[in-house]
């Protein structure tokens, strides 16, 4: 499914586009988007959207994120269960998958069996790793090599972009790298980020944050999807 995150809740960018799958980094998403507990801090929130899944904390090996060690989101992962017995689990979504391993073996340790996954989660942007599909390829297959080990059966890549995208056509990105998802059974769904992209006006102190049409958003503030989301409807 191609998904996207969805921070300001456009759910006329959503639909223009073709977005299938959202969330937005909370625990409701609006419509049917899928509920995600962001940190350890959310566990035991009430839940909106899609009644069968929950995605696990975001980016807990990432500093200015949900921050957490292997062993803290071993600890609080155990909560998130029992908190949720109904609910398919994704696993938290890192860049590190060393950070998602070390986690899983922490887990192990403390309850002597591995924790419920459902779907495993990963996260990519480029960093300037030579051909950004490759980058990308390389990232995916990974996630995929640790499911097949561990016995998940899916694979949801809920945030990547072209990230920076100095030098390379975005747009041409999302074409080439959906199609070659397409070709991938265990990844069923892909989370573009992100649906709208919101220019607060603190950019002059943000160093990291490349001009709108060079960052991610498939939409426009007026709702006109951007070169991004015509490449994404395209591909939808």
């Amino acid at each position: 499914m191609r998904g996207a995150g969805d921070t300001y809740s456009r759910a006329d960018i959503r639909q223009t586009a073709g977005v299938e799958t959202w969330y937005n980094w909370g625990p409701a998403p609006g419509g049917n988007g899928i509920p995600m507990l962001w940190s350890a801090a959310q566990i035991g929130a009430a839940l909106s959207g899609d009644s069968q899944w929950l995605m696990g904390f975001n980016e807990p090996d990432m500093g200015g994120q949900a921050n957490m060690t292997p062993q803290q989101g071993a600890l609080a992962w155990a909560l998130v269960e029992t908190s949720y017995p109904g609910r398919k689990l994704v696993s938290p979504g890192v860049m590190s998958l060393t950070w998602l391993i070390n986690w899983r073996a922490a887990y192990w340790t403390a309850y002597g069996h591995a924790p419920k996954v459902d779907a495993l989660a990963v996260h990519w942007y480029y960093q300037a790793d030579g051909d950004p599909l490759q980058s990308f390829k390389r990232q995916v297959q990974l996630a995929e090599n640790l499911a097949q080990q561990w016995g998940v059966a899916e694979v949801w890549v809920t945030e990547f972009a072209l990230y920076p995208c100095w030098g390379h056509d975005s747009a041409q990105f999302v074409r080439d790298a959906f199609t070659w998802l397409d070709t991938r059974p265990m990844v069923t769904r892909a989370f573009w980020f992100q649906a709208f992209w919101y220019n607060d006006g603190r950019q002059s102190e943000r160093a990291w944050a490349p001009p709108q049409d060079c960052y991610s958003g498939l939409g426009n503030s007026d709702g006109t999807l951007t070169n991004i989301g015509e490449a994404f409807l395209e591909m939808s």
